[in-house]
């Protein structure tokens, strides 16, 4: 069974400047496969295979030697990533894939290469190196992939995928006794198959005399000025 465990990871100033590189990195591969894959429809050629672009990496880096600062099984992964794109996209299952920005979600994966160590709370990253971690549950199992993402607050998380010998619990038959459907409305907050209803309590109605009294209470104060406590006439002080 595989599972996917998240954690809070916390890199030094210079860790966030390797991960903002190899975000950089992995986007411009994706981005280059992408149009490579683009023009050849465009052309009518031959559409380039995973293998066909992965085996222009070497002469990529040539051009562009900052690739080389990034783990080269993450560059493959963004070719991979492409792939599966367009394949969803043939397949009907996705539209057609679009160039990555540097405003979307900066995320790369690390196919192997990265172990953890629970008790020192560390997280072990190719090039990165040692990386603090914040285990809140631990796992047992292989190490499959590992997703290192930056969220747009500017909290960085590892997202890793497990492959355990645990197997799938099997599901339980339903039993028509035991069971019951549950529609969620507005003119009543549920109905159920059997016939019974909740009401709508109707929060917001029974909060409005409240509301409109707090909202004239705020309308009459001032940014910026202290408000006197309760018992406390404005000018008065406090003995």
């Amino acid at each position: 069974m595989i599972r996917a465990y998240k954690y809070r990871i916390f890199p030094t100033p210079c860790q966030q400047q390797q991960l903002a590189q190899y975000f950089g990195c992995a986007r411009l591969v994706y981005n280059m496969a992408l149009e490579c894959r683009n023009k050849a429809q465009e052309s009518g050629l031959k559409f380039p295979s995973y293998k066909n672009l992965a085996n222009e990496l070497p002469s990529l880096k040539g051009q562009y030697p900052f690739l080389r600062v990034c783990p080269s099984q993450s560059l493959q992964q963004s070719i991979k990533n492409q792939t599966t794109a367009f394949e969803n996209f043939f397949e009907g299952r996705a539209e057609h894939p679009n160039f990555k920005s540097k405003y979307d979600r900066h995320s790369i994966q690390l196919p192997q290469g990265v172990s953890v160590n629970v008790d020192d709370g560390t997280l072990f990253i190719p090039k990165l190196k040692i990386v603090s971690c914040k285990f809140h549950r631990t796992f047992q199992g292989k190490i499959k992939t590992v997703t290192v993402s930056k969220t747009p607050s500017g909290s960085y998380y590892a997202s890793i995928l497990v492959e355990s010998q645990d197997q799938v619990p099997a599901k339980r038959p339903v039993s028509k006794e035991l069971t019951i459907g549950m529609d969620m409305g507005i003119k009543s907050l549920a109905k159920f198959s059997n016939g019974q209803t909740i009401d709508n309590p109707k929060w917001l109605s029974a909060k409005l005399a409240t509301l409109r009294r707090l909202q004239r209470s705020v309308s009459r104060k001032k940014k910026g000025r202290e408000q006197p406590k309760k018992g406390q006439t404005a000018g008065s002080q406090m003995p």
